[in-house]
């Protein structure tokens, strides 16, 4: 339930999907970011039974958000939205 709420928020836009870092030309973007996240991945993995507990579950959560805001300059909207 957590992930459709979280995914249904207009501030989840740049979360929903992996990061097009090659359509966006962000060449830096594997070699900042060494375990991208998001939430389809994170709500494939749920429904595939990949996590063993809630807490890893959360954990890859959190791991969107942190990815967001060590990428995203601060004060950036993908960061302010990462933040909230």
């Amino acid at each position: 339930k957590l992930l459709l709420k979280l995914s249904s928020r207009k501030e989840a836009e740049f979360f929903r999907e992996p990061v097009d870092w090659e359509g966006l030309g962000l060449t830096d973007y594997p070699t900042i970011i060494t375990n991208p996240m998001d939430l389809r991945t994170a709500k494939e993995k749920l429904e595939n039974g990949q996590y063993e507990t809630s807490l890893e579950a959360a954990a890859d959560i959190r791991l969107i958000f942190l990815n967001a805001m060590t990428y995203n300059a601060p004060g950036s909207r993908v960061y302010v939205y990462a933040k909230t």
